[in-house]
């Protein structure tokens, strides 16, 4: 494990336990299983960072569309097919993308940031829907936004 990806799972697993924390609810959490929820967290962050880096680096825009919150290309986009369609003329000209790195991981509201280094796409926020993390196309922090 790299440096990087070692500090982006420490700072996940601390975003999870603060937000966990909000008052005592008079349970007695198991340590052990507050520790493996984390780690399966982290893992499926880096699972689902994988398949979208990989889906960017191939230029495969199905792919791609099937990482975004199914909701969400049903609403923007009407099927799998259209969202295809559209991301593979949102990848014509553009320059060849180098897989994705981690550099950072921190929960935001509704889901998790990640911060790519040094490539686009920049900062992805990840969406639980149906347990499983999707990219949240909503959630996209936006030039201009508070």
């Amino acid at each position: 494990m790299n440096l990087k990806y070692a500090a982006a799972v420490t700072l996940i697993a601390a975003a999870v336990s603060l937000s966990a924390c909000g008052g005592d609810d008079g349970s007695d959490a198991d340590p052990k299983e507050a520790a493996a929820e984390k780690l399966s967290l982290v893992a499926n962050v880096k699972q689902t960072s994988d398949r979208v880096s990989r889906a960017s680096v191939d230029r495969d825009a199905a792919a791609l569309c099937r990482e975004f919150r199914p909701t969400q290309v049903e609403d923007q986009f009407g099927s799998l097919k259209a969202c295809a369609k559209v991301v593979r003329r949102s990848f014509q000209g553009e320059p060849a993308t180098k897989p994705f790195r981690v550099e950072n991981i921190s929960q935001v509201d509704g889901g998790l940031l990640v911060t790519y280094k040094d490539n686009p796409p920049g900062e992805i926020v990840f969406a639980n829907e149906d347990g499983r993390l999707y990219i949240d196309l909503e959630g996209a922090p936006q030039p201009g936004q508070p």
